[in-house]
């Protein structure tokens, strides 16, 4: 003879209902465990709004090597700068000849040209609010040329820096400190 049980769930435990529960010769099964009770409620349908395309701007036709300026309004034809020598870690003085899009193109004191990525080339004594420990700059080595270096230290007067080529660390003032791409 078959038993008939109906099983259902009270505050998340299983239980036994019918004829077949009460019975000695059927033991209705032990409580089990069921999921919590969030995951036996159906997810609400609800009507979102049709979201509005809308089309994009047209991507910029210039770099944008401080995170917002367009390059060809940071380097000007004629801006005195100092610019990176062939990917290097050594810095020249220089003059923007021209800024187009994402090259600027300088011409070294010393007559050669390059024509460079933004961040090759930096205006000289621009204010180093932004400087932070970490970040890659250039320092100048015994008064003379600009070195890429890392910031190590920053007090109220002055930077420390590592040079990037491993060759030790100097303590500078801030107007020895630039920033590339700025």
């Amino acid at each position: 003879m078959t038993k008939k049980y109906t099983l259902f769930v009270i505050g998340g435990i299983l239980m036994c209902g019918g004829a077949g529960c009460a019975s000695e010769a059927a033991p209705a099964p032990a409580p089990v465990a069921a999921p919590a009770p969030a995951a036996l409620m159906p997810t609400p349908v609800v009507a979102l709004p049709t979201p509005t395309v809308e089309t994009p701007p047209p991507a910029p036709t210039v770099d944008q090597a401080d995170g917002g300026t367009p390059v060809t309004s940071i380097f000007k034809a004629g801006d005195k700068v100092v610019a990176r020598w062939n990917g290097g870690n050594t810095w020249w003085d220089a003059q923007v000849t021209k800024a187009s899009g994402d090259e600027v193109f300088v011409k070294y004191t010393d007559g050669s040209s390059q024509t460079l990525p933004p961040l090759d080339v930096a205006h000289l004594h621009q204010p180093n609010s932004s400087v932070h420990v970490g970040q890659e700059v250039l320092a100048l080595w015994n008064g003379t040329s600009y070195y890429s270096a890392f910031i190590k230290k920053i007090t109220d007067t002055a930077v420390t820096v590592k040079w990037k080529d491993g060759s030790g660390v100097a303590e500078l003032p801030y107007a020895a400190i630039e920033v590339p791409g700025k």
